[in-house]
């Protein structure tokens, strides 16, 4: 079982938070851009709820290849340990040096606090590089 809302909300990030910002002002196409995640699952999700000319594949599928803009997507699988599969560093690592110019992690901060791998990250990253939104800022998100 995967997260229906964190799946879409890769796209929606990249149409709403970003707009047209990514193509027509910072020049991104959709083929220089990737979408990630952990689990295969959500990928398949995500792969049906983006433009096509947009890369999703899971992080060990990205293992040597990098793109331009790289959004990662950190939903958790329903009933699973929060951090059971990013609790290995080297995951995190393929994850995150995938991006040659911009890159966007999605996800919940205060879940994913509890994973080491991250808490390391958080602490390495400095304020200006972090946007935290409540849920209230998020407004009403489409229903899949």
């Amino acid at each position: 079982m995967v997260n229906d809302v964190m799946a879409c909300f890769p796209f929606l990030s990249l149409s709403n938070f970003l707009g047209s910002c990514i193509q027509k002002q910072c020049g991104v196409k959709y083929e220089d851009m990737g979408v990630m995640s952990a689990y295969r699952a959500q990928v398949k999700l995500l792969a049906m709820k983006i433009p096509t000319q947009v890369e999703v594949n899971t992080i060990d599928q990205y293992q040597g290849r990098d793109k331009d803009l790289v959004i990662i997507s950190t939903a958790k699988q329903s009933g699973r340990n929060n951090g059971d599969i990013w609790c290995d560093h080297r995951r995190l690592t393929v994850a995150v040096t995938r991006a040659k110019k911009k890159l966007i992690m999605l996800g919940n901060a205060k879940h994913l606090q509890d994973v080491p791998p991250f808490a390391k990250l958080f602490k390495s990253l400095d304020e200006v590089h972090v946007i935290h939104l409540e849920s209230s800022q998020l407004g009403d998100l489409p229903s899949i």
